[in-house]
């Protein structure tokens, strides 16, 4: 992997760009942030340079599970329950509401969506955060792989057992990103990416207002 980055200021906005160059992946970041008082946003646009496949892109937050007294997505009250478990729907404002009485209203926004990709959210119960992510995801992959998702073995399984797993009917369906839909406790799960050529590219925002 390879990185280099720039940031820069332009029109009251402050500009982040990366360009990163993966096995797999060749792309540029670009991402924009600006905050206020009671008020803020950021955007990331991916654009790639050379054929990539991407299976995702995130806007990421971290709330401290100590401030946090709910949270919900388009009206949908989530647990903590400390599983990591991914409370994914498609895009909708999301509500962050604070211990000290304030509520943190997210507003996502997708601006350019690759064909085979949706911009979601979701909440994740971590022991001693919620972790928040707006993010484009592959929804119909244009390539797949089974890799194990444990701590002896986290790479992709050979290519035989790829080979074995494509033949069996649904198989890559339900195991789609199962660790994150059913339990983090499955010690492997299917990924997928969209390939995508050069110049073209995807691009999401949010927008978020504090009411104290």
């Amino acid at each position: 992997m390879s990185l280099a980055v720039t940031d820069s200021k332009e029109d009251g906005e402050d500009y982040i760009h990366a360009q990163v160059r993966l096995k797999d992946a060749y792309f540029n970041v670009f991402e924009g942030f600006s905050i206020h008082q009671a008020t803020g946003s950021r955007r990331l646009r991916v654009q790639v340079t050379q054929p990539s496949y991407l299976m995702d892109s995130v806007i990421r937050f971290v709330f401290p599970l100590l401030r946090v007294k709910s949270v919900s997505i388009g009206g949908r009250v989530i647990p903590w329950q400390k599983r990591n478990h991914y409370h994914q729907y498609l895009a909708e404002d999301s509500l962050v509401c604070l211990t000290n009485g304030s509520r943190i209203i997210f507003r996502p926004k997708a601006v350019r969506t690759p064909k085979g990709m949706a911009l979601f959210v979701y909440f994740r119960d971590e022991p001693d955060a919620w972790v928040f992510h707006i993010r484009m995801l592959a929804i119909q992959p244009t390539n797949t792989v089974v890799r194990g998702c444990n701590s002896w073995f986290n790479a992709p399984f050979s290519p035989f057992f790829q080979k074995i797993a494509r033949a069996i009917p649904g198989f890559l369906d339900r195991t789609l990103y199962v660790r994150e839909r059913v339990s983090q406790r499955i010690p492997f799960q299917t990924n997928g990416g969209i390939l995508m050529l050069p110049k073209q590219w995807l691009e999401f925002s949010v927008e978020w207002e504090i009411e104290e």
